[in-house]
């Protein structure tokens, strides 16, 4: 009787808390961060009860800063970040570019009152990043009223000029859409344009130890930006490089030779397509 009451006192005493932990680590181990034990006690396994819940703050708090990073960076970013430490340095990729504008910007933002502007951009970018995203590519930044987005890292894709001018495509499209949604009158409709090029860049955390930015530097992110540009003295929306052409793999992608440029820092020609 002593043996069975000595059980049912350790049961109570150690069993139960230890299988109410054991409840939540499974929890935790699913993803729910949610959770805390309780236990009242001062003893050892007391102490246990308040590491596991301090462990599991930290836990909390490492995956708000994730979720809040990824309103900065996008996820795929952070995780690559995270899985390679935070230092500054880079890696010399081969990806493509997309650069979208506004055209005549200054002059709308002049004449719309901010709140109007605020709320216009706001929906006009929220469509523009999910296209992006929704076909596997990354925003690297907002330049202003330009987004410069990236197809084919931190993870490649064997298609992924097809992809880029796929959302392109959408972007053009969708900016119309903001248009009709947003019920604009004439001479303050938004209207985009977008240039495109693949090539190699440099992919890292660039700046100081103490204040740095993941993104993308080199040629083929000037020529992308260029790319843009043009496409107003050629009368397009859409110029692609002949370095995105040739490696086009869907058929139902038509490029068209619309000129040919030198741009400012290469040191040759570029043909110039449009779809």
């Amino acid at each position: 009787l002593l043996a069975i009451g000595l059980t049912v006192y350790f049961s109570g005493q150690f069993v139960s808390p230890l299988k109410k932990l054991e409840g939540a680590m499974a929890k935790v181990g699913r993803g729910d961060y949610s959770v805390e034990v309780e236990y009242k006690k001062k003893d050892e396994l007391g102490r246990v009860f308040d590491f596991f819940n301090r462990m599991l703050q930290g836990l909390r708090e490492k995956e708000l800063l994730k979720k809040s990073l990824g309103k900065v960076v996008h996820r795929d970013v952070v995780e690559h970040m995270l899985e390679n430490r935070l230092s500054l340095g880079g890696e010399t990729v081969y990806a493509t570019i997309l650069v979208c504008d506004l055209r005549g910007f200054t002059r709308l933002s002049s004449q719309l009152p901010p709140k109007l502007l605020v709320t216009l951009l706001n929906e006009y970018f929220t469509a523009m990043v999910e296209i992006i995203e929704r076909h596997g590519g990354i925003v690297d930044k907002f330049m202003g009223d330009a987004i410069m987005a990236v197809f084919g890292h931190p993870y490649s894709m064997e298609d992924q000029e097809d992809v880029a001018l796929d959302a392109a495509t959408e972007m053009l499209e969708a900016c119309e859409r903001v248009n009709s949604n947003m019920q604009l009158e004439q001479g303050f409709v938004l209207e985009n344009s977008i240039g495109v090029h693949s090539g190699y860049v440099l992919a890292g955390n660039i700046g100081s130890p103490d204040r740095m930015e993941y993104t993308f530097m080199g040629d083929a992110v000037n020529i992308a930006v260029r790319l843009e540009e043009v496409t107003r003295s050629l009368d397009i929306r859409l110029a692609l490089s002949s370095e995105v052409c040739t490696k086009l793999k869907q058929n139902t992608h038509s490029p068209v030779k619309v000129g040919t440029r030198k741009f400012p820092g290469s040191w040759e020609e570029i043909d110039i397509y449009t779809c």
